[in-house]
């Protein structure tokens, strides 16, 4: 087996020592800007939102007996309404993440957080992850396994939130197991409606990521 030389050792330890600089340096600063407390309620929003509308399609499947069967302007309205509330709850999230920067320092921007969060090669960790999900959602779109979708964002969503751990978060490392596990068992138990998948999954854990940051707002970090 190939073992690596004394100056790639040195160039491994080098990589690793400028991400933990990168984190540690803005550790706590990070730590501020995700507090649960600031998107408690946003995030009961957003659960709650998404189990409106997953139910809601499950019962419009229901009655009409198939997604395709439902009439197109009863899509339209609905399907029009959930891209509305996105981007509405999307633009709300910036403000709040822009109202969570200047509260630690007027002088930071949201630009400064982005480039602190993507600096060295988190990017790529990033946009890997990106690419993944998007990749996923195509693929088993064109195999006709929609089902899988909702799956797969989930654990997804799981993978982000363990990205927490890096910075002691243990609110979101909790959450990352929600997501993680339920993301599992919907791929095992692949049979559940995939509205209602959503509803369990997404639906319900934003709605406890909402509660956990009122019942106990201090445990955003972790010791």
């Amino acid at each position: 087996m190939k073992t690596i030389d004394n100056e790639q050792a040195e160039k491994l330890l080098e990589d690793i020592a400028s991400i933990k600089k990168v984190i540690n340096k803005n550790k706590s600063i990070f730590q501020q800007v995700v507090d649960p407390t600031h998107f408690r309620l946003l995030s009961l929003l957003f659960g709650a939102g998404i189990s409106f509308f997953s139910i809601m399609i499950y019962f419009l499947i229901n009655s009409y007996g198939s997604h395709s069967a439902i009439p197109q302007n009863i899509k339209w309205i609905v399907y029009t309404a959930i891209g509305v509330i996105t981007i509405i709850l999307s633009f709300m999230k910036q403000r709040l993440y822009r109202s969570s920067v200047k509260k630690i320092d007027s002088n930071l921007t949201l630009g400064w957080l982005y480039k602190e969060l993507f600096a060295d090669r988190f990017i790529y960790l990033y946009l890997s992850n990106i690419f993944l999900i998007i990749f996923l959602i195509a693929f088993f779109s064109y195999k006709g396994i929609p089902g899988y979708i909702t799956p797969a964002i989930t654990i997804w969503f799981g993978i982000f939130g363990f990205a927490g751990a890096m910075l002691h978060i243990k609110h979101s490392i909790v959450m990352g197991y929600w997501f993680f596990i339920t993301g599992i068992g919907l791929t095992v138990c692949n049979s559940i409606h995939p509205a209602i998948a959503v509803f369990i999954s997404l639906g319900i854990g934003f709605i406890l990521m909402g509660i956990t940051g009122y019942i106990d707002p201090k445990s955003a970090k972790a010791e």
